[in-house]
């Protein structure tokens, strides 16, 4: 292999990651996007009542959100009646996505009453919180997306710039 190939594939390979990075950014942003959408659409959702029929702290193998390492940690087992329209359901999720949990279990013992807001156009789905703001960690999404695009922009620079020497040395040989 010749320098004047490896020049030549210098620009590619950093312009292909840049393009890869600014696809995971716009990846992330879009996921963003939805997640917004979605609490915007929930926090619009009636509430009613329901009452605490299981309500379970366990100790289970997993990762620990905290130090990202493989450990014991706490998993709630919720489980709650409530009614809509005269019609009972029965929810197992703290948020309507499935997060959370941890505040659930000290405010809400087994038989308490507890508000709970449900999807008006099907009662069957319904959470405790709703905040999947706060839960979700959604702002991570802007500071992930933000780097990888940063990123790309710088790889997308070094790409350009290794392109232009690359092009300045060859019109010197001519």
């Amino acid at each position: 292999m010749t320098a004047k190939q490896i020049d030549w594939t210098v620009p590619g390979i950093l312009g292909g990651l840049a393009a890869v990075l600014w696809l995971m950014a716009a990846a992330a942003g879009a996921i963003y996007s939805h997640l917004a959408a979605r609490v915007e659409r929930v926090e619009g959702w009636p509430t009613t009542n329901a009452v605490v029929v299981i309500n379970e702290m366990k100790m289970v193998d997993g990762i620990n959100p905290n130090s990202g390492k493989w450990d014991k940690v706490p998993r709630l087992t919720l489980e709650y009646t409530y009614k809509v329209d005269g019609r009972s359901y029965t929810g197992k999720k703290v948020n309507v996505d499935g997060t959370g949990g941890k505040f659930v279990h000290s405010a809400y013992p087994v038989g308490s009453r507890m508000p709970v807001r449900y999807d008006p156009s099907d009662p069957s789905i319904a959470g405790v919180k709703t905040d999947l703001k706060t839960e979700m960690n959604v702002h991570w999404f802007i500071y992930a997306g933000t780097g990888v695009a940063l990123l790309g922009l710088i790889l997308a620079g070094l790409a350009a710039r290794s392109w232009i020497r690359q092009r300045a040395a060859t019109s010197a040989i001519r």
